[in-house]
């Protein structure tokens, strides 16, 4: 997968929540220290019709010591607010979803594999996550319904030729 480079994130919340974005990315930047990589966390207020907070943060990868702009390697997690729930628990949780990837050390997160199956249905080829998903499971079923069994499952690996190859 490459090194990890850097950490870079938003938390955002309602301009009726002051101070709530910046404790969820303080405490953020606090626990992903612990990586010794660059982190970025930007903090923004809106305007919003109700109040709400949430922080959402990607970390990319090096390919052999050298960033690839146009095809990074990037995992990413996010978290929403909710009344009652501290600042300091939402940026923790994003910490916790998003170091839980990291040690996975799968170049695919969950939720980008099953957005995948489509294309890998269609033109075929691999994947390989930390966590085949429900999501993930029913795409593959409503991909093999129209193109028959297409797919292998396998700790965490995901191929098929795609249905073209099987004509």
């Amino acid at each position: 997968m490459g090194r990890l480079s850097h950490v870079k994130g938003v938390s955002h919340a309602s301009v009726d929540l002051p101070g709530i974005a910046d404790r969820q990315a303080a405490t953020a930047k606090k626990l992903l220290s612990a990586l010794k990589i660059p982190i970025d966390i930007r903090v923004e207020y809106a305007k919003t019709l109700s109040p709400g907070s949430g922080i959402t943060l990607w970390a990319s990868y090096e390919k052999e010591d050298e960033i690839d702009p146009e095809n990074p390697i990037t995992l990413g997690s996010d978290v929403l607010g909710e009344r009652g729930k501290p600042s300091e628990s939402v940026g923790t949780d994003a910490c916790l979803k998003l170091q839980q990837l990291i040690s996975a050390n799968k170049p695919t997160d969950p939720n980008l594999a099953d957005q995948l199956i489509p294309y890998i249905a269609l033109f075929g080829g691999s994947i390989e996550t930390s966590e085949v998903t429900a999501h993930t499971r029913a795409n593959i079923y409503a991909c093999e319904a129209f193109l028959g069994k297409i797919f292998i499952v396998s700790s965490g690996i995901i191929s098929s030729n795609g249905f073209q190859n099987n004509l």
